[in-house]
């Protein structure tokens, strides 16, 4: 529990579908499989056959101190 003179942070952190898109595609295989052959290209969303992404990242925080 909190008590006075106890600080609390809170941060939010926000990306972009097609970072979602590409991270969830590393974790779950969807690139491939959890069974297909190294390397299995990621969901990506720059042309031209390069692997990564273009993303978006927002953070923001709050900080309060009980009295």
């Amino acid at each position: 529990s909190l008590g006075s003179g106890d600080t609390c942070t809170v941060y939010l952190l926000s990306m972009d579908s097609e970072a979602y898109l590409y991270f969830i595609s590393l974790e779950t295989g969807q690139s491939g499989g959890n069974f297909a052959p190294t390397p299995a290209n990621p969901v990506t969303n720059i042309d031209g056959g390069a692997l990564g992404y273009f993303g978006t990242f927002i953070t923001d925080n709050l900080t309060i101190i009980f009295p």
